[in-house]
């Protein structure tokens, strides 16, 4: 008598005898696991990225002194004394993060500060008034220089006369300033505006001076 033929087994049942998968909780733990190490991994590099960062910056503001020079030349040794009546008097510049481009600007940082450390305000008088002799800083496009829009202006730079040296003399040859960098001054806040023309349409952050970096040269501006 034949053997009756022989029932092939699903694919199901020959799983069952290979062995099983992994768990469900198996799956959870295992994740878990991966994402604590990889948040380990970020942890100890974000400090070392902020360092770097940080070193690029001082990096910048060290080789700043020959761009300020220029761009004091190009303001005029006349109007520097001019615009430096007495030892509380201040010219402001401000310098882009790559240390590129630097301007003589006719905002008052202190006024900005004292507005807000947050997001600007439109209304603010420190924000919407700006030296009629430097106009031009408003335009981005077509000033002479170019203007340097609020959320580019990484770099602070204050132009006054050393502790030691009251007053310039017309005969002394030259006029020795001090000249502070202080970052960041201003970071940018948001996507930039394609459309806008001028510095206050473009959304920026000012810095609080308690976070700042500070840098000082000494100049001797030669009439």
């Amino acid at each position: 008598m034949n053997n009756p033929p022989s029932v092939p087994q699903s694919s199901s049942s020959r799983a069952k005898h290979s062995g099983s998968g992994f768990s469900l909780v198996e799956v959870v733990v295992s994740v878990g696991i991966f994402a604590v190490a990889v948040l380990s991994i970020l942890a100890l590099l974000l400090p070392n990225t902020k360092s770097v960062a940080d070193q690029i910056d001082a990096g910048v503001a060290q080789r700043l002194g020959e761009n300020i020079q220029l761009e004091l030349d190009r303001y005029g040794f006349t109007a520097v004394v001019g615009a430096l009546p007495n030892k509380t008097s201040r010219i402001f510049m401000v310098a882009t993060k790559d240390g590129e481009r630097v301007l003589i600007t006719g905002e008052d940082p202190y006024a900005a500060w004292n507005d807000t450390y947050g997001k600007y305000i439109p209304s603010a008088s420190s924000y919407t008034s700006v030296s009629p002799a430097l106009a031009a800083e408003n335009d981005l496009i077509v000033g002479i220089p170019p203007g340097i829009a609020f959320r580019d202006r990484f770099f602070l730079i204050e132009v006054s006369w050393p502790d030691t040296y009251p007053q310039y003399q017309a005969n002394s040859g030259a006029m020795p300033v001090n000249v502070r960098l202080l970052w960041p001054y201003r970071l940018p806040d948001g996507p930039p505006d394609s459309t806008a023309t001028i510095y206050n349409q473009l959304p920026w952050l000012v810095v609080s001076p308690s976070a700042h970096n500070s840098l000082l040269f000494n100049f001797a501006l030669k009439p």
